[in-house]
């Protein structure tokens, strides 16, 4: 039996420091579009975008080589996706984004360059990895996609998706173990589009 690991987007307590992170690694994010063009699918926060031309470097936290060579696959993925940014992966710890893999335990993933407010010791992305299957691949693109500053679809403020959230939250709690604030935060929360 295969259990599903949700997603957990990890938010910064202090959005003062995401926000001048952000401003600092790309001025143009205090005036780009979080729609991305797109009406009602892709969005990214405009305080997360990492800096057009940017080299992004990163690290894995694991010496297990299946696990960073199918992370690698996934995240070689947004490569025709991402413009103007190109990923580096680098020897040791030390990179803009950190990869840790756990066999136990949620992914999760800092919203792209609220990376950079994490100590270098610390990972800014956790992976469960239980082996090479479909599950991990997709999931690994998923979360590399929020490093990347990618937000969930289904919380676009435009999405017509029409819940029925005392399920939603008595499910996630049930099987994740989630919190009301947890469930609402990943999944019900709809995101506020910035100018």
């Amino acid at each position: 039996m295969t259990t599903t690991s949700y997603c957990n987007c990890i938010e910064l307590n202090d959005l003062q420091l995401s926000y001048d992170t952000a401003i600092t690694e790309y001025p143009g994010n205090a005036s780009t579009s979080a729609a991305g063009g797109r009406s009602k699918r892709g969005i990214a926060n405009h305080t997360t975008l990492w800096a057009p031309g940017r080299s992004l470097t990163v690290a894995f936290l694991s010496n297990n080589e299946s696990f960073i060579e199918a992370t690698k696959g996934a995240i070689l993925q947004w490569i025709h996706h991402v413009i103007d940014i190109s990923i580096n992966f680098v020897e040791g710890k030390i990179g803009d984004i950190r990869i840790a893999e756990v066999f136990n335990g949620q992914n999760w993933s800092y919203l792209g360059t609220d990376a950079l407010t994490i100590p270098q010791n610390e990972p800014t992305m956790q992976l469960v990895f239980r082996g090479l299957n479909t599950e991990f691949f997709s999931t690994a693109l998923h979360e590399f996609g929020h490093a990347l500053g990618l937000e969930h679809e289904h919380q676009h403020p435009h999405a017509d998706l029409q819940w029925n959230e005392p399920v939603v939250y008595e499910t996630m709690q049930r099987t994740q173990g989630w919190t009301r604030q947890q469930t609402y935060r990943n999944i019900l929360k709809k995101m506020t589009l910035h100018p």
